[in-house]
């Protein structure tokens, strides 16, 4: 992954990549897929499933490391965004809102 730094081009090391937790993410899903549509027929906010990203620490997803975060870049935050789009729009909606404002 190439990413702009000011007037300098750098290369996104492959241990960050190697930190983002796409397995986390793809459990997660399976059980956001299973109360979508409960959600959708009742037009309810899913709040169990930021309850359970936070406590997985996805919500830091493009937070820094250094900072605590898993210091996704954008090809990642955008394959993490689609396991959860596949499973829950709504969700993978809301997410992409959070993690966009942190860039």
């Amino acid at each position: 992954m190439v990413s702009v730094n000011s007037s300098s081009v750098r290369r996104e090391s492959a241990v960050v990549a190697a930190s983002v937790p796409y397995d986390c993410a793809r459990a997660l899903a399976s059980e956001f897929a299973a109360r979508a549509a409960q959600h959708d027929r009742d037009a309810s906010f899913p709040h169990e499933n930021f309850r359970e990203l936070a406590e997985a620490g996805l919500l830091a997803l493009t937070v820094p490391a250094a900072l605590g975060g898993h210091g996704a870049g954008a090809l990642d935050t955008a394959r993490i965004l689609g396991i959860f789009g596949k499973a829950d729009p709504s969700t993978a909606l809301v997410l992409s809102c959070i993690t966009s404002s942190i860039w």
